[in-house]
């Protein structure tokens, strides 16, 4: 890809990324995001087909950078813990750095980070069909709502607790 290309679109993706820290998401423009990179409206059109497509991409960044911190050779309770700390870090990470935006996507949060977990549990574990695989993305992510809204326990108490219930549920496929 051109250089020119690269720095463009990290230019319009930072832009958006400092915008996101001020402003409801639903108040960012094309043309909020375009003024403020210098740029005009056909050059994001040549790299975004709209916000929300951008939005997908920070996204997708942020929670694939956590997940890739998800380093195992099997997949067991320990992996599955790190998961979980990993999903509480992207929703702090988010819910930090935009306060005014985060709950207008929270959804989207959740829908990119079910497809990153099971790619990463079904990429360590490949024997893992697709229904499994969804099930044990699922049931994480619904620990983690749990959590979320309790906030009863230390996010590693309850890290902890879920890979141990998720390895009982699943036995026959966690190691």
């Amino acid at each position: 890809m051109d250089p020119r290309t690269i720095r463009t679109r990290q230019l319009i993706v930072d832009s958006f990324n400092q915008l996101i820290r001020t402003t409801d998401f639903q108040q960012i423009s094309v043309t909020l995001i375009t003024e403020m990179a210098h740029i005009n409206r056909a050059t994001f059109y040549a790299h975004f087909a709209d916000k929300y497509e951008l939005l997908d991409e920070v996204l997708n960044e942020v929670i694939g950078d956590a997940f890739e911190h998800c380093q195992t050779a099997q997949l067991d309770a320990p992996f599955i813990a790190q998961l979980f700390l990993a999903l509480a870090h992207v929703h702090e990470q988010m819910h930090t750095s935009c306060r005014r935006g985060y709950d207008s996507f929270t959804s989207r949060i959740e829908e990119i980070a079910k497809v990153q977990m099971e790619q990463k549990i079904r990429h360590v574990e490949p024997s893992i069909d697709a229904l499994t695989g969804t099930m044990m993305t699922w049931a994480l992510y619904g620990a983690f709502t749990r959590w979320q809204l309790e906030k009863s326990s230390s996010e590693t108490d309850i890290a902890e607790q879920a890979a141990d219930v998720m390895q009982h549920l699943f036995s026959h496929k966690i190691g």
